[in-house]
């Protein structure tokens, strides 16, 4: 594998890091907002419930983002294509972002359902760090098209 730096660009290795620690992001943001929520069911629905967007559906809703979630994290941490689980991780985000933005548009006393330490942050803070996880989201699905990251994909050194 080439390990110089060309024109600039990041080296396949590098790259394969960064695509790695977008990953590892993930799996960490996944496991502790799914669980966080399936720990604390009752409040987590109870805040749907309270929700003008989602109200008719904070039951269904209140399982099916968490095990979402952490089927994601877990997809991320054992697959050896990681793209589905980052794809997966791109929906998830995105719809996150514009239910934020949603919120902050047209109904801002609707009770933040993060869980945990996300929920301290507020609408205006969630959207920018929504916006990033999104743009991790797309530069990880963009590094696995990369050659190195597709020879190595099954390669044990290199799968994470």
């Amino acid at each position: 594998m080439n390990t110089t730096t060309v024109s600039g660009n990041a080296t396949p290795r590098s790259r394969i890091i960064l695509l790695w620690i977008i990953i590892s992001c993930f799996i960490i943001l996944f496991l502790y907002a799914g669980l966080t929520k399936l720990l604390d069911y009752q409040n987590f629905e109870t805040k749907l419930s309270r929700d003008p967007f989602i109200s008719d559906f904070a039951g269904t809703v209140a399982w099916l983002v968490p095990c979402w979630e952490i089927a994601t994290a877990l997809w991320l941490a054992f697959a050896t294509d990681k793209r589905p689980g980052i794809i997966s991780s791109l929906i998830l985000m995105s719809g996150f972002t514009v239910f934020v933005a949603l919120v902050l548009g047209v109904a801002k006393q609707v009770p933040c359902t993060c869980g945990g330490l996300l929920e301290r942050m507020n609408w205006t803070q969630h959207l920018v760090f929504n916006i990033i996880m999104v743009a991790l989201a797309i530069i990880g699905l963009l590094l696995t098209r990369i050659p190195a990251y597709q020879r190595t994909s099954s390669s044990p050194e290199l799968s994470y």
